[in-house]
């Protein structure tokens, strides 16, 4: 009983929460590192695009570029299926800032119960983060 009530709290917390892309213009390290596990969201459920979209320099990519690294990160990901079964979750684990930029690591856990451990350099610019 007492699970089932601290569940339904947790996902009402949840729910309720503030919105979720308030941490994108976070300064913070805890902005940075809630701000990585949403990119990589993105990247893990294929969304490639919205992914690129969050890179550093992506309002300065032509349309070929973005085509290009739309390719690279589709192969990137059938690779890791090809592999590991997939990234099922990444989580950011801890974090180290300097300036405008925060290198956040983060644990991705793969389909065949593997995990890694993977920087994402961040910078924060322009008033959010992006992937550097």
């Amino acid at each position: 009983m007492k699970k089932t009530l601290i569940l339904i709290l947790m996902s009402i917390a949840a729910v309720t929460g503030c919105d979720k892309t308030t941490h994108l213009n976070d300064p913070s390290s805890e902005g940075a590192r809630l701000s990585a596990e949403e990119f990589y969201k993105l990247l893990i459920t294929g969304k490639t695009s919205e992914y690129i979209n969050n890179m550093q320099y992506a309002t300065t990519m032509d349309s070929s570029m973005h085509h290009q690294m739309n390719d690279l990160m589709l192969q990137f990901l059938d690779e890791e299926q090809r592999l590991r079964g997939g990234i099922i979750s990444a989580k950011a684990t801890s974090d180290t800032a300097s300036d405008s930029t925060t290198i956040v690591l983060m644990e991705l856990n793969y389909g065949n119960g593997t995990k890694e451990n993977i920087t994402l350099p961040l910078v924060f610019t322009r008033g959010r983060w992006y992937v550097k």
